[in-house]
């Protein structure tokens, strides 16, 4: 998917500011194993001529729905993205192979890929539903935000077994 923005005034020197706004379907990809995304991404920005530097602005919320990394309940949640890049024209920088500008080809710049490498940049790389969420219990399962489970909660290192049935016949 590509999303392009005219800046030949910018470059001809008839326009300071560009603005633009977009929406899009975020693309399914194997980043986004469990997340889904309800609602197309919206984004706005402008591109800016300060003294002959071009800077591509953009603002994003993205809404999203993934499970809560501990005890699996659905969370959602909006992702809001404010971020700017410098914007050069092709074939003026020495090495082109950077991600610290957007390249300007044939009077327009492609916005759509540096936003996608934003949005997984960005994303947290835990999703919890609350704060202090308690998981699930490892044995049984149980959501322990709903209450305490029945389970031991003190275990026995499985290497020292045999010294706890040796204790646990002395005791007898």
């Amino acid at each position: 998917m590509e999303k392009y923005v005219d800046i030949s005034p910018i470059l001809e020197g008839s326009a300071d500011k560009i603005g633009f706004s977009f929406e899009f379907e975020v693309p399914d990809s194997s980043e986004w194993r469990d997340v889904a995304f309800p609602t197309p991404v919206r984004v706005t920005g402008s591109v800016t001529d300060t003294g002959g530097y071009i800077e591509l602005s953009c603002h994003t919320d993205v809404d999203y729905v993934t499970p809560c990394a501990r005890c699996l309940r659905e969370v959602r949640g909006t992702l809001h993205l404010v971020w700017t890049k410098g914007v050069a024209v092709a074939g003026t920088l020495v090495n082109e192979d950077t991600d610290d500008y957007v390249l300007a080809e044939n009077g327009r710049i492609e916005v759509f890929t540096p936003l996608a490498e934003q949005i997984v940049l960005e994303f947290p790389a835990k999703v919890l539903c609350k704060p202090d969420c308690k998981g699930l219990c490892s044995k049984c399962g149980k959501d322990l935000n709903e209450g305490e489970c029945s389970c031991p909660k003190k275990e026995i290192d499985p290497r020292l077994a045999a010294l706890a049935k040796i204790r646990d016949q002395l005791d007898d």
